[in-house]
């Protein structure tokens, strides 16, 4: 059985707001999903993920211009276990946000939620289309086509 992952009073904030992005696994089971702490003067939080989510890029390209930037002391980066004792990405490659102990998570959280979409855990925030609005563009797509046929006709 899982629950929500346990992080300190100090990273709650920017751990729930990382856990609403759609293509973060959250999920505390076992080594997998979200965990985090504080030692040797900084903090750090690691998450998975999706490698097979249709947001998992451009996820990773939102988090790393919204954490890297210039001036910016909390870093975002990949960890994964040796590429020979790897199962592949979907079950080794982690992310991990970390700072030192003077970089407020809550700040963090506050640029975060400033450069991501809003609301994050909204899929059409991020521009994502579902099938079904897919079938519903390319029906319109092939109308709007019988129209334009009908008007050349009627221009001849």
């Amino acid at each position: 059985m899982t629950g929500a992952p346990v992080h300190s009073p100090r990273i709650r904030r920017l751990a729930e707001f990382l856990a609403r992005i759609p293509a973060v696994d959250a999920d505390d089971a076992s080594a997998a999903g979200m965990s985090s702490g504080e030692d040797d003067g900084r903090w750090w939080i690691r998450f998975r993920i999706d490698v097979d989510d249709d947001l998992a890029w451009e996820t990773v390209e939102a988090l790393a211009y919204a954490v890297n930037g210039p001036g910016e002391t909390t870093t975002f980066r990949p960890v994964s276990a040796a590429a020979e004792a790897s199962d592949g990405p979907e079950e080794s490659l982690f992310w991990v946000l970390e700072a030192p102990e003077t970089t407020d998570p809550d700040h963090v959280a506050s640029r975060l939620e400033a450069a991501l979409p809003f609301p994050v855990d909204d899929l059409s925030a991020w521009g994502e289309v579902d099938d079904e609005d897919d079938e519903d563009e390319d029906s319109d797509l092939e109308d709007a086509g019988e129209e334009d046929d009908a008007d050349d006709e009627d221009d001849r």
